[in-house]
């Protein structure tokens, strides 16, 4: 919001606490931004005809099986059902933002995600699979696939 001036910002989190936070951060930073509070596997917000440019999402990512992992203190300070997804289902968030992004984005539009480094092939397989073209993966500073994005054509 503050790199693009006049841009219309929306951000939406499941966490009503993650969204007051928000709220303070964009109040202070003197930021316009509209959050909701939503679940995107259910998503009730902004079902209108909005459509966007870009869409971006951190999603949770990490598989249960990769919790012994990660740090001390991610884990003491992050509410896990943001960071974990069952082993079974680990890209749970990213089909269901996909489907939420076809309908959202206009032509042309982007999308950007962070993945787990160990699931890159899998995610791009499957916004590949889901229509997104001009596939890309970047690499992170320690050399890890970290971030990808897609275009909706």
């Amino acid at each position: 919001a503050k790199s693009i001036p006049g841009a219309q910002v929306f951000a939406t989190d499941i966490f009503p606490e993650v969204l007051k936070i928000a709220k303070q951060n964009a109040v202070k930073n003197q930021l316009d931004i509209s959050f909701f509070e939503d679940d995107i596997v259910n998503p009730k917000a902004l079902n209108d005809s909005s459509q966007f440019d870009i869409i971006v999402s951190n999603p949770p990512y990490i598989r249960n099986m990769e919790k012994e992992l990660m740090h001390a203190n991610v884990l003491q300070n992050e509410p896990h059902p943001a960071l974990f997804v069952p082993n079974s289902n680990a890209l749970i968030f990213y089909s269901a933002i996909c489907d939420f992004a076809l309908q959202k984005l206009k032509i042309g539009g982007w999308l950007y995600f962070e993945i787990n480094e160990n699931l890159s092939s899998e995610t791009s397989e499957l916004i590949q699979t889901k229509g997104f073209t001009n596939i890309e993966l970047k690499k992170d500073l320690f050399g890890k696939y970290r971030m990808m994005r897609g275009q909706k054509e």
